[in-house]
């Protein structure tokens, strides 16, 4: 199992072996992963899909502190504003 930086895993989820999921994902709470899912997945379900992508809620965000920006694109790269 491979979890990327910043990524957040809900109670009661199940990350099956050889699972990969990029950095900034989100795993909904009682979800059932397994495979390889993308940066910034947003993962809901049994077995989970991708429902969303967390820089949705991320440019919220940075809206509100534009000062935080430069850090986040250093991190996550361009995001669409």
């Amino acid at each position: 199992i491979a979890i990327g930086a910043w990524s957040f895993v809900g109670p009661h989820s199940l990350i099956e072996a050889n699972t990969t999921l990029g950095k900034g994902t989100l795993v909904c709470a009682g979800s059932f992963v397994r495979g390889d899912y993308p940066d910034f997945a947003i993962l809901e379900g049994r077995p989970a899909r991708i429902v969303g992508d967390t820089r949705r809620a991320d440019a919220r965000l940075l809206e509100q502190y534009p000062a935080l920006r430069p850090l986040y694109d250093a991190w996550a790269g361009e995001t669409q504003a």
